[in-house]
């Protein structure tokens, strides 16, 4: 809902760290709704935004009743005195067991499943690692795509977005042929796509994928 039930002035993606024990695991409905890894905050926005999801909420809520501090919310149990309230960091292991629908939403996320969660401290003891990947924003208004994002013509120029951290798209329309010339480019291994979508959401898109060969080629 984009905030949090016991300080509904606060943005819950601009600043989780403020999210309490209580708020996590007391109301129903918050443990009903589920829980989700958060990728890195955005510089530009200032929020963080929505990476995977975990499969269920047993294991978030019982695990979070031993680190809570009592008495700070119904269920917590550490009787530690520097037990937290809130701002918890966490390390945690799993598996993509199923990718999410595309849409900017909960649902667009990937599901991670066998999931442990672990304390902050402990690190990454894999290189194996994906760090959560943000949903790339999509322009609202196609008519918006001849312009960049400082006002440049994009049909004279390249223009440049990042769409999200580390994923710089150049583009250049050709207004004329009805075409576009792109450059993507991400700094890290994964696949990089661009898609093409009437509503923003990858049901019904059209998209391009590269992955990197073994040679470097794609």
């Amino acid at each position: 809902q984009g905030f949090f039930l016991d300080a509904q002035d606060t943005n819950s993606l601009e600043f989780p760290e403020e999210h309490t024990f209580h708020c996590l695991i007391d109301p129903p409905q918050c443990v009903e709704s589920g829980y989700q890894v958060l990728g890195p905050k955005n510089e530009t926005t200032g929020m963080h935004c929505l990476g995977f999801r975990f499969d269920n909420t047993t294991t978030v809520v019982e695990l979070a009743k031993t680190v809570g501090q009592k008495g700070l919310c119904t269920s917590c149990t550490n009787e530690d005195a520097n037990a937290p309230e809130r701002g918890w960091l966490a390390t945690v292991k799993g598996t993509v067991s199923a990718l999410g629908d595309g849409s900017d939403g909960v649902t667009g996320t990937p599901i991670l499943s066998d999931f442990e969660i672990m304390d902050g401290s402990v690190g990454c003891v894999t290189e194996d690692t994906v760090p959560p990947l943000c949903m790339a924003r999509s322009l609202e208004d196609p008519d918006d795509g001849a312009m960049g994002s400082g006002n440049e013509d994009c049909t004279q120029q390249m223009c440049s977005v990042e769409l999200t951290p580390g994923y710089m798209l150049q583009y250049q329309v050709n207004e004329a042929e009805g075409t576009v010339t792109m450059e993507a480019t991400f700094d890290g291994e994964a696949f990089v796509a661009v898609g093409f979508s009437t509503n923003g959401e990858m049901i019904g898109s059209e998209a391009v994928i590269g992955i990197a060969g073994e040679n470097g080629d794609i």
